[in-house]
């Protein structure tokens, strides 16, 4: 189960000032086009895997991610759709890899902006 951040606002926000996530939940980073993405983790307190997956869900690249670090940017290496943020270790401990492909069931109504 994810959320989805599908306006500029909600991927803005993303997971900053949480401190926990629910075991086999995270957030799931809708965009309309591919691009290169890049996050940061300034006021995230917990540390977190993020894939980026090309339109059809298929995973570019894992990286983690760790917290409070407003100096690191995390930038994708080729153009992603999509980026999906897990709890640390999720994509390794689930045997989930680079050339895997994710099931995107979105929402018929989901508005991307």
């Amino acid at each position: 189960m994810v959320e989805i951040a599908a306006t500029p606002s909600a991927r803005a926000c993303g997971l900053s000032l949480r401190d926990t996530l629910p075991a086999n939940r995270g957030m799931l980073f809708v965009y309309q086009d591919d691009w290169i993405r890049e996050f940061w983790m300034k006021d995230t307190y917990m540390p977190l895997d993020i894939a980026y997956l090309d339109a059809e869900g298929r995973i570019l690249e894992i990286r983690q991610m760790y917290p409070r670090d407003a100096e690191h940017r995390y930038i994708s290496i080729s153009p992603a759709r999509y980026a999906l943020e897990t709890q640390l270790g999720w994509f390794q401990s689930h045997a989930i890899g680079v050339g895997d492909t994710i099931d995107l069931r979105l929402p018929d109504e989901l508005e991307v902006r």
